[in-house]
């Protein structure tokens, strides 16, 4: 399968630490790429539905007013996709 930068970004993120999306903005901001939560969102959702990325859910959290976190992690497919992008640049 071949990735785009922004998707090797993204699973570059998760590969070590699962994270949330706010998370995953936060480490990629820190290493210089810039991702909005317009852009996050939707291509997390498209990295599960392609295998890429799991989602799991958390119960309800009280601080954030009862809404739940979903946290990403890279599959085996996913860390293949991104050991492919890396050894292609």
């Amino acid at each position: 399968m071949n990735i785009t930068q922004r998707v090797a970004i993204v699973l570059t993120q998760v590969a070590t630490e699962e994270g949330t999306g706010r998370v995953i903005i936060r480490r990629a901001a820190a290493k210089g790429h810039k991702l909005s939560e317009g852009t996050i969102y939707p291509l997390l959702r498209k990295l599960e539905a392609d295998g890429l990325l799991t989602c799991s859910v958390s119960n309800p959290i009280p601080e954030l007013g009862g809404r739940r976190e979903f946290q990403y992690a890279l599959t085996d497919a996913g860390k293949g996709a991104l050991a492919t992008y890396r050894t292609q640049m």
